[in-house]
């Protein structure tokens, strides 16, 4: 993601317990859940429908729907 802003491993997207939570693993405090500031190394549950805010960037966590052809 092209954004001038963002450090190489600004926040990740974790996996853990059949649930996903987001990650802040920088010292900036620019990344949000839902307007949530999240501290260093803060890990927070997220939930469909989320809003994420990772710098200038705005993400909605979505479930993803497969598609049946028949």
């Amino acid at each position: 993601i092209a954004d001038k802003g963002l450090e190489p491993l600004h926040a990740a997207l974790v996996y853990l317990n059949s649930r996903f939570y987001l990650e802040n693993l920088s010292d900036l405090r620019n990344v949000s859940v839902n307007d949530r500031v999240l501290a260093r190394d803060e890990l927070t549950p997220l939930s469909f429908g989320d809003c994420l805010r990772i710098e200038r960037l705005e993400m909605e966590f979505a479930q993803a729907r497969q598609i049946g052809i028949g």
